[in-house]
């Protein structure tokens, strides 16, 4: 199959008009196939949608990272073709292009978890309504289906997944809907989050971006950085937390809330896992015990 997407790549290099290729390396990927491309005119970083999104769901991608990147937030923009267009399709297959930037993946540290709270809050005060909506993994019609699909199993891990969302639904159908929006990146582990000597330079795959609850993505993101193994690391999550309310305080109900959206996050976050891991290997349920002290 990596072969069969190597074999498109000039098709992709010719619409963006990027040159001549002079050497293509493959960049790995979960949800996408990714590849590194050195040509004539420099390296590109070209992604390759291996998931079911349509053209028009990539086209608002590209819009929120414009939007970000128009107020000075460190993003990488997708470049465009001469005539405008941002999406490649074709062959089967959905791409996109951005410029290659070099950077590493951080570990979660006080240093790098303070500017991440900081982009976080930076992001969420922002208006969003000329911003057009568009699905994530946070989106109630993805787990939703899962739910389904888990519903059907007969396994222990199954029947506590389920137990677990019961468990959130109040949060889940009363509350999460009257809590402030915002853009939202969805899923800013730091896989997603390229530093250079110890600064931010850029939060990139924005494939679950939408507009939607701030507390989700500040949770999410918390579950990221500031837990190992389902335990809360104190320090990490101190920092996180006073970045961030430092550009965008909480509201009353954010902090009175903030509990039950971990747990309804982390409950989230299960599903996805199980239904994408094979329900088998490892702990695939650590996210069911998500908590912070009180």
């Amino acid at each position: 199959m990596l072969t069969e997407y190597i074999q498109v790549i000039p098709k992709i290099a010719n619409f963006f008009g990027l040159g001549r290729i002079l050497k293509i390396r493959p960049a790995g990927g979960d949800a996408n196939v990714n590849f590194f491309v050195k040509t004539e005119k420099g390296r590109y970083f070209i992604k390759i949608v291996a998931e079911p999104y349509t053209k028009h769901n990539k086209a608002k991608e590209t819009y929120y990272v414009s939007y970000l990147a128009n107020r000075n937030l460190p993003v990488v923009r997708y470049i465009p073709t001469t005539d405008g267009e941002v999406v490649f399709q074709g062959d089967g297959i959905v791409a996109m292009v951005q410029r290659a930037i070099s950077g590493c993946n951080p570990i979660p540290n006080l240093v790098t978890v303070k500017q991440v709270g900081h982009f976080l809050g930076t992001m969420h005060n922002l208006p969003f309504r000329s911003v057009p909506q568009r699905h994530g993994w946070l989106s109630p019609e993805v787990y939703i289906n899962s739910l389904s699909q888990i519903a059907t199993l007969k396994n222990q891990a199954a029947h506590q997944i389920l137990d677990a969302y019961e468990s959130c639904r109040e949060f889940a159908d009363n509350v999460l809907p009257k809590l402030p929006n915002s853009v939202i990146h969805g899923d800013l582990h730091y896989g997603n989050v390229l530093f250079r000597k110890n600064k931010l330079i850029a939060v990139v795959d924005w494939e679950d971006s939408m507009i939607g609850a701030s507390l989700l993505d500040f949770v999410s993101s918390t579950a990221y950085w500031c837990f190992e193994d389902g335990r809360i690391r104190p320090r990490l999550y101190g920092a996180l937390f006073e970045s961030y309310i430092s550009v965008r305080p909480f509201t009353d109900a954010e902090v009175r809330y903030l509990p039950d959206c971990l747990r309804y996050v982390g409950v989230i976050q299960t599903i996805w896992r199980f239904i994408n891991s094979g329900h088998y290997k490892k702990d695939l349920l650590w996210g069911l015990r998500l908590k912070i002290p009180a």
